[in-house]
């Protein structure tokens, strides 16, 4: 009985880590994502608005099955998490100090594009670390999962609060959420480093053999809702902000975490209906 006692706690302390990351990560990306438009906007960067929320999906092309299979193959993806979250903190800290000092458009969008390579592979990486220290994936992820939008949605109510939907702050805000997420990988369950595989293409090399999953029914059938739910989310976070200011809203961020209720809703009874 002591040792199952043992067990439980060890156990309630791993969820604990991994409710930790999510929500750590959640928050940083709130507090970008959301008032990333405002804060453009607020710069005199109105044209440069959907080409800078454009950099997310064209990063998210590529990057995180490169880096996807660099966790698979060749590093702990504990560690390429603490990696990508640092460079993620000072690419975003270097795109809101080039917004603040007026700098010219194109070095903004090409660091907000850095920023954005840095940034895209994490999330997925970050959920193979939680799902692989899961002992019922199916029940127990939908629930820690709620706890990135809860973070997602303190990041947004904290710029509100601070009254920096418009600022640069939020950026730097967001880039110390990343440095946080950083430190906590070192608090997170040690994970095995793959053994480097040899003989390996390049095509594995850079996760693209991945693709062949699309040849299952059930596969394509996700990437292409996936792919539709997308399009209308691109006009959602660069278009509602200045809407919202139209209507009377001053504080956007915080009224934009409204919409995370209901995904809230999903996650935590994700478990149930599966």
């Amino acid at each position: 009985m002591c040792a199952a006692r043992v067990l439980t706690t060890l156990r309630r302390g791993e969820y604990a880590g991994l409710i930790g990351l999510f929500f750590l990560q959640g928050a940083a990306l709130g507090l970008w994502f959301v008032p990333l438009s405002s804060v453009l906007a607020a710069h005199g960067l109105d044209d440069l608005r959907p080409l800078a929320f454009a950099t997310g999906s064209l990063a998210a092309f590529a990057l995180p099955l490169l880096f996807g299979a660099m966790a698979d193959r060749h590093a702990s993806p504990v560690k390429v998490l603490r990696w990508l979250a640092l460079a993620t903190a000072l690419t975003m800290a270097l795109s809101s100090t080039m917004i603040r000092i007026g700098a010219n458009g194109w070095v903004i969008l090409g660091c907000i594009q850095l920023h954005a390579f840095c940034s895209a592979p994490t999330w997925s990486i970050a959920s193979t670390i939680v799902l692989a220290r899961l002992t019922d994936a199916k029940k127990e992820f939908g629930p820690i999962r709620a706890t990135a939008t809860i973070g997602w949605m303190t990041g947004c109510l904290l710029v509100s609060a601070l009254g920096a939907d418009g600022s640069t702050l939020a950026g730097y805000g967001g880039a110390m959420t990343w440095l946080l997420v950083s430190g906590f990988t070192f608090f997170l369950p040690s994970s095995k480093t793959p053994r480097a595989a040899e003989g390996l293409t390049w095509k594995q090399r850079l996760g693209l053999d991945a693709l062949q999953l699309l040849r299952d029914r059930d596969h394509r059938v996700v990437y292409l809702t996936t792919t539709l739910f997308m399009i209308p989310l691109a006009g959602l976070y660069p278009y509602t902000p200045p809407h919202l200011r139209e209507l009377g809203f001053l504080r956007v961020s915080a009224w934009m975490s409204l919409a995370q209720v209901t995904e809230i809703v999903a996650m935590v009874a994700l478990g149930t209906l599966l």
